[in-house]
């Protein structure tokens, strides 16, 4: 072996060792009596959160169970049904980060069961990851539009209408700074008398 060889060697080595290092860096993994969970340090919305689980203690078959939740404990991804499993195996969960309103970080809900369809209140041990942080949210989500109101007066002042008449809907409105993001368009649709036929 000559010495541009072992230079594409061992550079090629040291680029394999700091791609594991960066990735070492990107997770986070938290240990329990009876499992460790890895889960990435943070995720864009619309990514995956991949979820690995090693069950460490607890001896026989059980059920694992893992739910993708935000913040303040709302279901943000099911992670399907129940994976049989016994000390020393792993399993990996891919979860999608939805958009949802309000969310700033998710975290796995994990739990084990004896039997496939136990809930978990009967559950053996259960914990959580660490938190993962989520970037790329749209503000459109957060959008309520609680603060704001519309009025519509479409009496024609009294008068009757007829079939093919036109007029005027005065509208008010008020858009609280709160409910805009970018471009906010209001829209009227008018509807009829809805009359059942048989």
């Amino acid at each position: 072996m000559n010495t541009n060889h072992r230079a594409m060697i061992a550079s090629f080595a040291l680029s394999l060792l700091a791609v594991r290092a960066a990735f070492a860096a990107d997770v986070q993994t938290k240990k329990t009596e009876w499992c460790e969970i890895t889960v990435p340090n943070a995720v864009k919305v619309g990514d995956k959160v991949e979820v690995r689980i090693k069950l460490t203690g607890l001896d026989g078959k059980v059920f694992l169970f893992c739910d993708l939740k935000d913040q303040k404990h709302g279901m943000v991804k099911w992670g399907g049904p129940p994976k049989e499993m016994e000390k020393g195996k792993e399993a990996a969960y891919s979860l999608q980060v939805r958009d949802v309103p309000g969310v700033e970080s998710v975290y796995a809900l994990v739990y084990v069961t004896r039997n496939k369809d136990d809930s978990w209140e009967k559950a053996l041990a259960q914990t959580s990851s660490p938190p993962v942080k989520i970037s790329g949210r749209s503000p459109l989500v957060d959008l309520t539009y609680k603060k704001s109101w519309l009025y519509l007066d479409a009496s024609n002042a009294g008068k009757p209408l007829v079939s093919g008449d036109k007029w005027e809907v005065p509208v008010e409105y008020y858009l609280d700074p709160a409910d805009h993001y970018q471009t906010t368009t209001l829209g009227i649709w008018g509807t009829g008398p809805w009359i059942d036929t048989p």
